[in-house]
């Protein structure tokens, strides 16, 4: 049985030091953030610099366009993982998840072609369509044979990750619905934005507290994970996974005919490895920036999908206070209110 904690510390375990880390860092005097009391050993920042430099231990970038194959990386290990087809399982597993919980997140769902009378939506429709349905919501009656996702995968910790087939169970469990909409329980996935857009689409539920886990890794390693790309640029779990945990994730079933029923072992292991990866990979980010003296509000790349719609990435000013290993430029950094 694989556990979080046991992936986390195999791969943390031979990491430079806290202060060779620290003491790499150039500070920023706007800076909120206090400097370290470690010597600065290295040069400072050059502001026409094209790339900026990263609190943490430089790796070679990793480019999806590169026609040079990565090094062989081990395969990440399969973690535990627990299929719920019914609404009493779903319930009593998911229970155990509360506040102050983080969570790995993720769905899978089929791609439901549009119909000929489909028509694309100007952005003010959009906003208008939006309006109505919230105003709406209440009333919303979910088309159960017709809804095309079918798995949510949920990882924590302690637990085996939670696969819940969704299609199977016919319902929204309670506390599947709870876990969604707390604030106190932090939801890390790539790609969050699709999924929030799934369940509000097919359920009228939102995601709170939904961190991408694309946009907080950048944020750490800026010069690793598509440098010279726009911020806006969300990097997928496998250069994430990569890059953090030095680890590989095949993405053969990604496209996946994930209606089948029942699935196969190996759409189950996929599935959990998704959220488990996610789950790891940001607690090892997190315990980085925290060693090197930097707290990092969540809330920069944090998604809130009907209220806000997109992560809130704050404008250059805040972004140098909170980060000031980034170095602002307007080719390779987008600021965002």
């Amino acid at each position: 049985m694989t556990s979080l904690t046991s992936i986390i510390d195999v791969f943390c375990y031979c990491l430079p030091c806290c202060s060779e880390r620290c003491s790499r860092l150039p500070l920023n005097s706007s800076s909120t953030v206090p400097p370290s009391p470690l010597p600065d050993s290295s040069p400072p920042l050059n502001p026409s610099s094209t790339v900026p430099p990263s609190p943490i231990p430089d790796s070679p970038p990793l480019n999806p366009s590169s026609t040079v194959p990565p090094s062989p990386l081990p395969e990440y290990p399969a973690p535990p993982s627990i299929s719920i087809k019914t609404l009493d399982d779903a319930e009593r597993h998911l229970s155990t998840i509360g506040p102050g919980d983080i969570v790995g997140f993720d769905l899978k769902w089929i791609t439901v072609p549009k119909g000929p009378g489909h028509v694309k939506l100007s952005a003010s429709k959009k906003k208008e369509k939006l309006r109505d349905q919230v105003l709406n919501a209440s009333t919303f009656s979910i088309d159960w044979p017709n809804v095309p996702v079918c798995l949510a995968q949920i990882a924590t910790a302690n637990n085996p990750v939670y696969l819940l087939h969704m299609r199977e169970i016919g319902a929204l469990p309670v506390n599947f619905v709870r876990i969604c909409l707390s604030p106190d329980i932090l939801k890390v996935s790539t790609g969050l934005f699709s999924d929030g857009q799934q369940l509000w689409d097919h359920f009228r539920l939102n995601l709170f507290s939904a961190v991408s886990l694309g946009y907080a890794a950048r944020l750490a390693y800026p010069k690793d994970i598509l440098p010279n790309l726009p911020y806006g640029n969300e990097p997928g779990l496998l250069l994430v996974v990569q890059r953090v945990l030095k680890l590989h994730i095949g993405k053969a079933l990604q496209t996946s005919a994930w209606d089948s029923i029942p699935l196969s072992d190996e759409q189950i292991h996929y599935a959990a490895t998704d959220a488990h990866a996610a789950l790891a990979s940001y607690v090892v980010i997190q315990k980085e920036l925290a060693e090197c003296g930097f707290a990092v509000n969540d809330d920069w790349f944090m998604y809130d999908i009907v209220n806000c719609a997109r992560v809130m990435r704050g404008k250059e000013a805040a972004w140098t206070a909170q980060c000031p290993w980034w170095s602002i430029d307007e080719h390779i950094f987008i600021g965002r209110s």
